[in-house]
């Protein structure tokens, strides 16, 4: 029985709280979102307007050129043409720590969620509690959310170069901008050429490049922007012999435009402003012409600014030691200083990156003096404001190592609680490590950071650290809930490797002296002492420890803990074959998820998974597609082993049933590589047991025991070598009944039952029975099998198992309809009756046996479209070909000289070999099954 308080929380019908999040800030720079607001004066210029017109066709627009030839200008020019054509744009600033691939993707998300809200819910919370495997999964889903989008869209990415030329990112960029659905575009600048894959779009008339030769103004644009934009008094022949000596350098135009701004005679001294030089006299040319010009306090507050990636009128205050700051900014726009504004409201400016770099310059060399204060002066400001990563890259320019670590240590609390271990992690990367490990209250949220993001390698350093601060003094009592702390976050580390001896003894003391912690710690505690018996076998134990410390629960101001530990109920009543009250915890757990922690957060996977596989034993498939979707669109891996293992095992079940055994095979594999990358036995042998069923569905019993054949355990924990055995061991006797042997079969299963009953594992019982009855039929003997099989179908009918009766296969489809008949004889039990019948009704009509994907030996391969030569043709993998790479139809006709209505006619055959019904799924689906060429 659920002792009393667990019923409760399970009987309740409205236990949950759904007052919303758990408080989880966005965490983004509003800045970063903001596209610089358009000079009220430009230069008509007719001779890029067609390249302009160009990039509302192209899928990339790459603005390539040095600093001061008019990236911005031209970038903000096609924004509005775009605009203007109905294309929404997503404008993203780049800075250098955008290097991170996570971090990059993360905010190009949430720039095209500024235009599209409904892209990616949570995609922060999926961000900041998942590992960096999360990047690939949201790659996808962000390109599929794009395709799906009804409307078309531009992603414009400005100073792309300031992530360095080797960034990781660059392969995500290239990446998106490859795969992306003809209605979206990408618009980039950067100073560097960037390593995107520029030929192969080229190649593919994907591609618009603007480069510095078609920046350069032409001569009738630069004496328009003289006499027009500036306002200048000078002649015709004076503007064209500038702008020969500037050869159309704007930056150049720019600054001899300010030195002869206000000026009589301006035209007698353009002859002493041919001489500009590019880039390498650009900071003589204003300390001669532009400086030595403006009141030395003007000067101070560029100066003292220039530290500043953006500006506003608090922040220049505070850096400048001094008020007025607005009005001296719109002064400097007012008077062309090489500033602009970074918004359409006037509270934030920038200045041009050429401009800005002379000013840093001329800071070292005069004032240095200055620099330190200047930054812990912006330090001090953007930390209240809430920017803690600008707070802490001005605190270690100014040298202070140590105010850097403090703004991170006074927040990591807050957010490891908040669940923002993403942004965590990214702040202490900023740090030195040194530093780091004398900081106990850091290390203590680093610790639960890297260990619910599964950062394996990290949590015993960060552990150790933490161990060896609290042993200088070990008798305090802060020191004492520390240290019980530490342990229990070891002990999570150790659970998801599946290491579990000792675990029992190591926590039993937090929750015996509940006092002595916090609420969270003694609930985590009873959580993962609730685990081990589970993996013991001690299933009852496993419930009443949950309930004799649900207070805990109840009372810990986060959910998680309670998320937890009704998931960890779930398993325990699952194998106790309790299936209504396994459902009614996974189903509270879920609903958490939903209202208290987010559809993407740490919780929504763990729970997802074992929902998932728990809705599809109940038969209830379309249900478990959906919850299965979700869950394999985040970061599969969360929690102990358990919730992935049921996570694979269902997608790939579900796979199987629907005669897609190519993709239940490829999920086999991901589960593997995980168990090798996880170093876990039971996923493992799980994804063996799974693969020697899909083998032996399709009759292939040698390629079978194969698999078993090379299948060797690793060393291991008896616990866990009792699991593997009953995992194993029923595979092995499938593929002995599917030989012949099947007395050795039921010799071995008679075994497995005995040990099942004895250890109270009524759902393994009656998958045993299964089994047996099963391999009873293919022995010849139908009324053994009946017997058997008519106690396994009442326990079914009462708990709501139905496709573990369906994924028997055929023999077991015979049993039943015996079984059928027998009780329409006798109509002792309706009930059961009603249920076989409509288990039968829910039958597939035929075995999927004839799966397009099946190789001969249902192994995997990588050659292109292995098994489906015989269904495509070469026209037909052309099309697929070109569809990848986001082409419409006429485009593809273009490409291959035929009629549209003849690509249309193809597709039409593309979509129903594939079983698909649009070109998304086609190309998901071709990319799965080998159809599309590598990208090598």
């Amino acid at each position: 029985m659920v002792g009393r308080p667990w019923a409760k929380i399970l009987a309740a019908e409205k236990v949950i709280s759904t007052t919303g999040s758990m408080g989880l800030e966005r965490g983004f720079l509003a800045t970063k979102f903001l596209a610089p607001r358009m000079l009220d004066k430009l230069v008509e210029r007719p001779g890029l307007l067609a390249q302009l017109e160009s990039a509302l066709e192209r899928k990339l627009t790459l603005v390539h050129a040095p600093a001061g030839f008019g990236k911005t200008t031209f970038a903000l020019s096609c924004r509005h043409i775009m605009e203007k054509s109905g294309i929404c744009v997503a404008w993203l600033n780049i800075d250098r720590l955008d290097a991170d691939p996570a971090r990059f993707l993360r905010y190009v998300v949430e720039a095209v969620r500024k235009v599209e809200p409904d892209l990616i819910r949570d995609q922060e919370i999926a961000f900041e509690q998942s590992g960096p495997s999360l990047i690939q999964k949201m790659s996808v889903e962000f390109i599929n959310g794009l395709a799906a989008a009804d409307r078309e869209i531009c992603v414009a990415i400005e100073d792309l170069h300031l992530i360095g030329e080797d960034a990781a990112s660059l392969e995500i960029l290239s990446f998106l901008i490859e795969r992306s659905s003809a209605n979206v575009r990408f618009l980039v600048t950067s100073r560097l050429r960037p390593k995107l894959p520029l030929s192969r779009l080229r190649v593919a008339r994907n591609l618009t490049l603007i480069n510095a030769r078609d920046l350069r103004l032409d001569e009738e644009e630069a004496r328009s922007f003289l006499q027009n934009v500036w306002e200048l008094d000078v002649t015709s022949e004076a503007a064209t012999r500038l702008w020969r000596s500037t050869d159309g350098w704007l930056a150049a135009l720019q600054l001899a435009a300010l030195s002869l701004r206000g000026e009589a005679g301006a035209a007698h001294r353009l002859q002493s402003t041919m001489t500009i030089d590019m880039v390498d006299d650009v900071g003589e040319y204003l300390a001669e012409n532009v400086f030595d010009t403006l009141p030395q306090d003007t000067l101070n507050f560029l100066l003292k600014t220039s530290i500043l990636q953006r500006l506003s009128s608090d922040l220049c205050d505070a850096v400048c030691g001094r008020s007025g700051s607005q009005a001296m900014l719109e002064e400097l726009v007012r008077q062309n200083l090489f500033i602009r504004p970074a918004d359409d409201h006037g509270e934030w400016f920038r200045y041009h990156h050429l401009f800005a770099d002379h000013l840093q310059r001329r800071l070292h060399r005069d004032c240095p003096s200055w620099i330190r204060d200047v930054h812990l002066a912006a330090c001090g400001w953007l930390d209240q404001a809430g920017d803690t990563e600008a707070a802490v890259t001005h605190a270690k320019a100014a040298g202070d190592l140590e105010r850097a670590i403090t703004i991170v240590d006074k927040q990591a609390m807050n957010l490891a609680i908040a669940g923002r271990y993403g942004t965590l992690i990214g702040l202490v990367n900023l740090l030195p490590k040194e530093g780091i490990r004398k900081r106990l209250s850091l290390l203590q949220a680093l610790s639960w950071a890297y260990c619910l993001t599964r950062r394996m390698e990290k949590v015993n350093d960060a552990l150790r650290d933490m161990r060896a601060i609290l042993d200088e003094n070990p008798d305090s009592p802060e020191a004492t809930k520390l240290r019980g702390e530490a342990q229990l976050i070891q002990s999570i580390y150790n659970a998801y490797l599946d290491r579990v001896q000792d675990l029992k003894s190591h926590l039993y003391p937090l929750i015996a002296e509940p006092w002595k912690y916090n609420i969270h710690t003694v609930a985590s505690a009873s959580n993962m002492i609730s685990f081990a018996m589970f993996i013991e076998g001690d299933l009852d134990g496993a419930v009443d420890i949950l309930d004799r410390n649900f207070e805990f629960h109840d009372r810990d101001p986060s959910p998680v803990a309670k998320l937890c530990g009704l998931c960890y109920l779930g398993l325990a009543e699952r194998s106790r074959g309790r299936m209504d009250a396994c459902r009614v915890a996974l189903e509270k757990a879920y609903q958490l998820a939903l209202t208290d922690v987010g559809s993407r957060s740490f919780g929504s996977r763990i729970a997802l998974g074992v929902l998932g596989l728990v809705v599809y034993e109940s038969g209830d498939v379309d249900r478990a597609v959906q919850l299965i979707n979700e869950n394999r669109k985040l970061d599969i891996e969360g929690g102990v082993i358990d919730f992935s293992m049921a996570a694979y095992v269902a997608a790939l079940r579900i796979a199987a049933l629907r005669g897609r055994i190519t993709d239940a095979l490829n999920i086999v594999e991901e589960g593997l590589q995980t168990a090798t990358s996880f170093s876990n036995e039971r996923l493992r042998a799980t994804m063996i047991a799974e693969k020697v069923r899909l083998y032996l569905a399709r009759g292939l019993i040698d390629g079978a025991k194969a698999i078993l054949a090379d299948y060797s355990p690793a060393a291991c924990d008896d616990r866990i070598g009792r699991w593997i055995t009953q995992i194993i061991e029923p595979a092995q006797a499938r593929v002995l009944a599917a030989g012949g042997q099947t007395g050795e079969a039921l010799a071995m299963l008679e075994h497995h039952l005995d040990l099942c009953r004895q250890s109270r594992q009524r759902l393994l019982e009656f998958r045993i029975q299964l089994q047996i009855a099963t391999t009873l039929g293919m022995a010849g003997e139908p009324s053994a099998a009946l017997s058997v099989l008519t106690d396994v179908v009442a326990f079914a009918a009462q708990q709501g198992l139905v496709q573990d009766i369906i994924d028997e296969g055929p023999v077991m489809r015979t049993l039943l309809e015996r079984l059928a008949k027998q009780l329409r004889a006798s109509d002792d039990n309706a009930e059961v009756h009603r249920y076989v019948w409509d288990t039968l009704r829910r039958w597939p009509s035929t075995h999927p046996t004839a799966d397009p994907g099946a190789t001969a030996d249902l192994s995997t391969t990588k050659e292109r479209g292995a098994g489906w030569g015989e269904q495509f043709n070469n026209r037909e993998l052309q099309i697929l070909d070109i569809l990848a790479r986001g082409k419409s139809n006429k485009e593809i006709a273009r490409a291959l000289g035929l009629d549209v209505n003849t690509i249309k006619w193809h597709l039409k055959n593309i979509y129903s070999k594939l079983g698909v019904n649009s070109r998304i799924h086609a190309v998901v689906k071709a990319g799965a099954s080998g159809l599309l060429p590598s990208d090598d």
